[in-house]
């Protein structure tokens, strides 16, 4: 599937910011990713659909980071994310090819909550609050200051106990808490929780990928709830995509996956940063 690149829908995520441009008077954004669209077109009646296209985002650059990147997103109705675990440990080691011998398959898969449990010694599920979540990262010397929100705790946390211990063996991450997977279908049997997954190869986060949401109140609650999150960050605060919450009834079950296909590549041949694969990368450009 090949799906607009400009569209009048900025990303809601209050990590990720989008390039704007203007048409007509009229707004509109690079996409960051195609999945609104590729969402209404699962309502048209297709059951599997991929594409590989370029994404766009702002401020992103660094070792793992270019802000224009490659992506493979795909779609298959039917299915759920351990589906989609097992097809993206499949689509991987298949590119890989020599260089997934030494991957122990099948991949490790550890939930959010485990792995948490595991480095830090706290019990997430009890930390789904601010408070909760803020005095755990107090009690283990862990940098919070005022204008930290939930998310930024959690990822301060993250990357200094979680990230660490992920520098080997490829594995994947599970269940993350509904905060964090604004858009993944919650955990029948977890509260506070959603089918989201990620995989990890020597450290590198490749995919983001889950069970997908298709109740659209809960969504639109979902939306606004990351609304308040970029106000109070000082972000641009964009306009939801009622036409998105409008088909969303209409989506089948199904499970998607983005996976960064640059990252993959630089994984796959041991280089330790995303400008070794692009030759046009914004630091050729000395950005």
């Amino acid at each position: 599937m090949e799906t607009p690149a400009l569209s009048p829908y900025a990303t809601l995520d209050a990590n990720i910011a989008s390039f704007d441009t203007v048409f007509r008077h009229t707004p509109l954004y690079l996409q960051t990713s195609p999945e609104y669209y590729m969402k209404e077109l699962l309502t048209m009646g297709f059951e599997r659909i991929f594409q590989i296209c370029k994404v766009f985002r702002n401020d992103e650059t660094g070792p793992m980071h270019n802000p224009e990147f490659t992506m493979l997103e795909w779609y298959c109705t039917g299915h759920d994310y351990r589906f989609m675990m097992d097809e993206t440990e499949d689509l991987v080691c298949g590119l890989a090819g020599e260089a997934a011998d030494k991957w122990k398959r099948p991949f490790e898969r550890l939930s959010v909550r485990d792995v948490f449990s595991g480095t830090t010694g706290m019990d997430l599920g009890r930390c789904l609050d601010y408070d909760a979540l803020r005095k755990e990262a107090v009690n283990r010397d862990v940098g919070v200051t005022g204008s930290d929100g939930w998310d930024d705790i959690f990822f301060k946390l993250f990357l200094t106990y979680v990230e660490p211990s992920l520098s080997g063996r490829p594995v994947f991450l599970y269940d993350y808490p509904v905060k964090l997977g604004a858009m993944a279908r919650p955990c029948p049997d977890s509260p506070g929780f959603a089918e989201r997954f990620e995989l990890y190869i020597k450290g590198c986060e490749l995919c983001n990928g889950y069970s997908e949401l298709n109740d659209s109140a809960v969504q639109r609650a979902r939306f606004e709830h990351d609304l308040e999150a970029r106000k109070r960050s000082g972000l641009p605060v964009p306009m939801i995509n009622e036409r998105f919450l409008s088909i969303l009834p209409h989506m089948p079950d199904c499970t998607g996956n983005a996976l960064g296909v640059d990252r993959l590549f630089m994984v796959i041949n041991g280089l330790e940063s995303i400008h070794e694969i692009l030759p046009f990368g914004m630091k050729n450009h000395g950005l």
